[in-house]
């Protein structure tokens, strides 16, 4: 199952030609990612209030991760999750709560400018 998943993300056609079922690979992973969705949104409204911008916050950061680590580079979003982190929470108790999202805007800013495909990002062949 592992394996279709990869080969379905990398080359759906190709995988078709392999005799992998491309529509049940990709249902299966819309599922799953829904379900894991789920499971964390129940997570995180236990700790907060519901409203109809709970997770602005959460996807801010998780955009600021993945622009620094690259897009499709777990380990760059593992290191990416660790810069953010830090600095976010150095800046948030130095300077207070709202520069540390200013700060985290900021690091997409920079990365983008300076370095577009992230710390661990592969240069794009078009």
């Amino acid at each position: 199952l592992g394996a279709a998943t990869t080969a379905t993300a990398q080359d759906a056609e190709m995988a078709k030609m392999v005799g992998v079922n491309v529509g049940n690979i990709q249902v299966l992973t819309m599922f799953l990612s829904a379900v894991l969705a789920a499971i964390a949104g129940i997570f995180y409204a236990q700790n907060y209030t519901i409203t109809p911008e709970i997770g602005i916050i959460v996807l801010l950061f998780a955009f600021a991760i993945v622009i620094l680590g690259g897009l499709g580079s777990i380990g760059g979003s593992i290191v990416g999750s660790f810069i953010v982190g830090y600095i976010t929470t150095t800046v948030m108790l130095l300077g207070g709560i709202r520069y540390g999202y200013i700060i985290t805007l900021l690091i997409v800013i920079v990365t983008l400018i300076v370095r577009p495909r992230g710390l661990f990002g592969k240069e794009a062949r078009i």
